[in-house]
């Protein structure tokens, strides 16, 4: 006879579930209902610590949407790793607070994130970075071209030719 077959949970065969941190709670006792609010409240917990050790505070361009600026800083951080594919990112009113806007303009931040196909909504468990790796390549690298060009465009702007712009950037390199 299984030493922990005396227990109340007749649904849970603890043979199978070996290596399952939630069966020991279940074997010391304590109902169901108690562990999924252990599980949930720590995975969340762990969630928001991990997306607030990568966010920074944001200073707010006027000139742009607040939306399209937080959802640039999110890509970032997901095309830098320092947000991983699959990791669950933080609630609308979480994110809100995160980055001190209107919860609104959360929900708005997450609709075209989903519709860049860099995150996903999963009914009744919250939003997720996508685990399409070549999306998220894809994004890096378009975000590293952009930043070229920007890059080509102010020196251009300055007046410097591109033979010119190599030079300086040997000899920032040459400081580092």
């Amino acid at each position: 006879m299984d030493f922990y077959a005396h227990k109340n949970v007749p649904w849970v065969d603890f043979s199978a579930h070996k290596n399952v941190p939630w069966v020991d709670f279940l074997k010391i006792g304590l109902d169901s209902f108690t562990v999924l609010v252990y599980y949930l409240s720590s995975s969340l917990i762990q969630c928001f610590d991990t997306f607030r050790e990568v966010q920074p505070s944001m200073q707010f361009n006027p000139n742009s949407p607040i939306w399209l600026q937080v959802m640039t800083d999110i890509e970032t951080h997901i095309a830098a790793g320092h947000i991983r594919p699959g990791d669950k990112l933080p609630g609308g009113r979480e994110l809100a607070l995160t980055y001190s806007i209107n919860p609104n303009t959360a929900s708005r931040v997450y609709q075209e994130l989903e519709k860049a196909g860099l995150c996903g909504t999963r009914r009744g468990m919250g939003t997720y970075v996508t685990e399409d790796t070549g999306r998220i390549a894809a994004l890096r690298q378009e975000m590293a071209q952009n930043a070229v060009r920007e890059f080509l465009k102010t020196m251009e702007d300055l007046g410097i030719h591109r033979d010119e712009i190599m030079q300086y950037i040997q000899k920032g390199e040459s400081e580092k």
